[in-house]
């Protein structure tokens, strides 16, 4: 998506005064979905995890494996809310005229030895399966970051911005009323 467009685009839906999980709660009906892509192992994955406010087990058995610790190749549950926070991004996105948003995984499910490996917290919300670093492929993510924090998406979440090659964000589900914002 043009850069230029994707800015007007976003600066339109700010001027929407809801907030994404209400958004997104609208839509519960139809589902929730995810299109994932983990680039250190190929994989693509394109699912729904819930269909009428239900988990659906097979859909998010799937989003578990695909955010697993690629490295040490162990699964974890992945927090259902951060999830669901995803899935708001992807809706609001859709909303931008972004078709099928598709969020490249680098990092999610962390084990204790990868962590430490990659120089992690020792807190860190990867080790719960609460975290995901990512970013979304043909959406800049620098504008995305300063997009959710104007938006308020920040509400009981860690976010961190990453400038580089690729530039990427940290996103994690904490206590609500607990928020951390930052840029490294």
């Amino acid at each position: 998506m043009d850069r230029r467009l994707f800015l007007k685009t976003m600066a339109t839906t700010l001027a929407i005064p809801v907030a994404l999980p209400t958004a997104v709660d609208a839509n519960a009906a139809t589902g929730r979905w995810l299109n994932l892509v983990r680039p250190q192992s190929g994989e693509k994955l394109s699912v729904i995890y819930k269909r009428n406010g239900q988990l659906d087990k097979v859909g998010y058995h799937k989003v578990c494996a695909l955010m697993r610790d690629v490295k040490a190749d162990q699964t974890s549950v992945i927090d259902l809310r951060l999830l669901d926070i995803l899935d708001g991004i992807r809706a609001a996105l859709v909303q931008a005229g972004v078709k099928n948003p598709t969020f490249m995984v680098h990092s999610a499910f962390r084990t204790w030895q990868t962590n430490r490996e990659v120089g992690g917290a020792l807190q860190s919300y990867h080790l719960k399966g609460q975290a995901i670093d990512f970013h979304v492929k043909d959406v800049p993510t620098d504008v995305l970051f300063k997009w959710m924090q104007q938006v308020k998406f920040h509400e009981g979440v860690g976010m961190g911005y990453y400038a580089g090659s690729p530039n990427w964000m940290h996103l994690d589900s904490r206590q609500v009323g607990r928020t951390v914002i930052w840029e490294g």
